[in-house]
């Protein structure tokens, strides 16, 4: 059984669509924003930052558990240990492991900078909000021409790399980005946010 450490942010659902996407059992574990919040040894055991998400696999060959955080090396590691949603070819790999990785560490970055800066103050962090919506725009730019030439992200499968989008497009839709913009990002998200597992995955709050 797969323990998942999350909480209802596009990050968290990350890794619940692609546990959902794999059909891999596993339990959602709230974890709390605030600062005082308690944090569990096994928690911190397997998020060294003490961020979500992360996991702990009891579920391996050697029977010894395995702890992993951050969503992008989670992702790896279950498509490895399933042979799942991974595209077969060497461009495809490639393709995928790029788009992971700009989800994860650029639109990542720039909703989480958002929300931080709103927290503080909105108005003294006008400049810095800003600079995040031009890569967040940037970043959906460079998705929409390449999903002008392939069905998917990595290719014409689905893959790990599209459950991993896949919250980009409630999360830009909450912060009033306009995704009409970018017509293939549209499609795109009108097919994968109508598969069930990315529905169950979008429905986990931990």
């Amino acid at each position: 059984m797969i323990t998942l450490f999350t909480a209802g942010t596009g990050n968290g659902y990350r890794v619940s669509i692609l546990l959902e996407e794999l059909g891999l059992p596993y339990v959602a574990e709230a974890i709390a924003f605030t600062p005082d919040a308690p944090r569990s040894a096994v928690f911190l055991s397997a998020s060294p930052l003490a961020k979500i998400p992360a996991i702990v696999d009891d579920d391996t060959a050697d029977g010894q558990p395995v702890a992993i955080a951050e969503s992008l090396a989670i992702a790896l590691y279950l498509v490895e240990k399933t042979g799942r949603l991974n595209p077969a070819s060497a461009a495809g790999r490639a393709r995928a492991w790029q788009w992971a990785a700009i989800v994860a560490s650029g639109f990542g970055a720039a909703f989480s900078g958002i929300f931080f800066a709103r927290q503080l103050d909105e108005a003294a962090h006008a400049k810095l909000i800003a600079k995040h919506f031009a890569d967040i725009d940037k970043g959906f730019e460079a998705m929409d021409r390449a999903l002008a030439q392939r069905l998917y992200l990595a290719g014409d499968d689905y893959c790990y790399a599209d459950a991993l989008a896949a919250p980009l497009l409630p999360t830009a839709r909450a912060f009033g980005i306009d995704l009409s913009r970018f017509p293939n990002v549209e499609r795109w998200g009108e097919i994968v946010l109508m598969r069930p597992a990315v529905q169950r995955g979008l429905a986990v709050k931990g």
